[in-house]
Parts: C-alpha cells; sequence; structure tokens
C-alpha cells in the first residue's frame, strides 16, 4: 500500500489552469504528485486532489492500538454523496486501515439543499454537522473485530470548502471539490473505546447519476 497515490494528480488529469469563480492555484503544485507513506496523513488541501485520511484509535481495558486510515486510490470512485431522500444524503469514503490493510468504510448521514446537478455541491461549502447539534448520524463498517457492534456517541463533520474547477483549453466544468474535516467517537459492547480523530478529506467529484454523487478517473 505504500505511495499509493503517487501518481494521481496525473491520472485524474488535474494539470488545471483556472479555477471557475475563484483564484487560480499554484500550476507546480498541481503538476507536482502526492506521494504518501504509510506512516502519514495527508496534508489539509483544498483543490480536489482526491485524498482522505485519519488516525484511528482503539483502547480497551488491557490493550491499545493506533492506525492510519487512508481512502482508497480514486478507481474505482471511492467517495460517494448519495441522496437518501429528498433533503438527505450519506457522504460515505472507502479506504484502508494501515498497517492491517483492510477495507473500512466510514459514513456520515446529514440533511442539506443540493440542486439536482454536479454543481449543486456548491452549496456544503461552509457547513458544518454534528451529533451534538443533532443534524449528524454516523457509521463505521470493516472486517475489525474492533468495529463489531460499533455504538457512535458523537461524530462531527465540516464541509470547509467548495470549488468548481474547469480545465483549459475551454474552461468547461470538470468537477467540483469538497474539502473539510471530521471525527467520530465510538464505543463497542466490550467497551473497546474506538476514536478516529485528525480526519480531513478533500474530493474532487466528477460524476453525478441523478442519485449519487462520485470521484474516481472518467
Amino acid at each position: 500500500m505504500k505511495k499509493i497515490l503517487s501518481a494521481a494528480l496525473s491520472m485524474v488529469g488535474l494539470t488545471l489552469l483556472t479555477l471557475q469563480g475563484c483564484e487560480s492555484p499554484n500550476v507546480t503544485v498541481f503538476d507536482s504528485p502526492v506521494a504518501l507513506s504509510d506512516e502519514t496523513l495527508p496534508d489539509y488541501t483544498e483543490y480536489g486532489y482526491n485524498t482522505a485520511g485519519a488516525s484511528i484509535t482503539a483502547t480497551g481495558s488491557s490493550s491499545s492500538s493506533q492506525h492510519l486510515w487512508r481512502i482508497l486510490y480514486p478507481s474505482p470512485p471511492s467517495a460517494h454523496i448519495t441522496k437518501v431522500d429528498y433533503n438527505t444524503f450519506t457522504f460515505s469514503m472507502s479506504g484502508v486501515n494501515l498497517p492491517a490493510a483492510e477495507i473500512v468504510e466510514l459514513s456520515f448521514t446529514f440533511q442539506a439543499d443540493i440542486g439536482d446537478t454536479l454543481t449543486g455541491l456548491r452549496t456544503l461549502g461552509n457547513t458544518q454537522h454534528s451529533t451534538q447539534q443533532n443534524n449528524l448520524t454516523a457509521n463505521i463498517s470493516g472486517n475489525q473485530a474492533s468495529f463489531q457492534g460499533l455504538h457512535i456517541t458523537s461524530a462531527s463533520l465540516s464541509f470547509n470548502r467548495s470549488r468548481s474547477i474547469s480545465a483549459t483549453p475551454d474552461a468547461r466544468l470538470y468537477g467540483v471539490s469538497l474539502s473539510g474535516t471530521f471525527e467520530i467517537s465510538g464505543e463497542t459492547l466490550d467497551g473497546v473505546n474506538v476514536k478516529i480523530s485528525s480526519g480531513r478529506f478533500d474530493i474532487l467529484f466528477i460524476k453525478y447519476n441523478g442519485t449519487s454523487f462520485s470521484n474516481g478517473i472518467k
């Protein structure tokens, strides 16, 4: 799993020179690959690099462990925002729990007014959701024993920024990037406390099928 994303930018076409409605990014940064080792979280960015990561800590009465969770490479799509009903959506990200290389999916369900187009995601920018505000539910699914029967005690999700990203030469819409942060805490039936902290994501959504927005390779 080492350096999963070392060639991610070139393969998703992120040699982008303009941004609709906002300042142009540093072109040198866009041309640089995002290389990650198994021991590091991705930096927090806001340009649709298709990265996400978090620290997972499990603490029991006699032992504790700490792991790194990172989103899967975006082919096939690894992030979705799916419509549950007319104003309820679920944001899910499939990733790998390292070093065990086990698939773990994080999901957050919230209410929002999202238009029926790809650019409708722009309305999520600068919005916050949490269990304390009673406008968020969360779930962790995976084959690890520490996730079985997990009861979520608190969670938060912030969409800090949204961008419509266009590519030259015709400046047609390429996608919408959403970046933000998240945390989840829970407890298993046998008293193991699970905490996902330092969560951050930077996803470029490029597809909408009428029900689900997703990232991935075109």
